[in-house]
């Protein structure tokens, strides 16, 4: 089991091939899908937290591109996630589906919304966009 852990996730990798690369659908199953889901949730909010603390002064390049590029990976494990739910939902999916929905996935998006404000809390950005969103007053 040890050894389980070591291996990297192939859920997680940048997709090669072409058309700027294609899911792995060949090596991904359903028993990934969850490690990868946690791990790439944790990823993005790690790339998030390294923006909203960097201590250089915030641009566009070092706030706005990179809150762009932040959470690749999840995008991909997310990509991956909505082909089994839709097309490849076997008996061994869907007997997981509803935990990984409202485990995992539901808990990170309740806390998502709030993640542009974090970033600008901490960066410094101008107060008129670091109060409440009009949606929400």
């Amino acid at each position: 089991m040890q050894l389980a852990a070591k291996t990297p996730n192939p859920l997680l990798a940048p997709w090669t091939g072409p058309y700027g690369g294609v899911p792995p659908f060949d090596l991904a199953s359903v028993s990934l899908l969850e490690p990868a889901l946690e791990a790439a949730m944790a990823s993005e909010l790690a790339e998030i937290d390294a923006i909203a603390t960097s201590p250089e002064a915030p641009t566009f390049d070092n706030t706005i591109a990179a809150l762009e590029r932040a959470g690749r990976s999840l995008d991909r494990v997310g990509t991956i996630y909505g082909v089994y739910s839709s097309s490849l939902s076997t008996q061994e999916f869907q007997a997981r589906r509803d935990g990984l929905r409202c485990g995992h996935v539901t808990s990170w998006c309740m806390g998502r919304p709030a993640i542009p404000l974090r970033v600008g809390w901490r960066r410094g950005a101008p107060s008129s966009i670091q109060g409440r969103p009009a949606c929400l007053s």
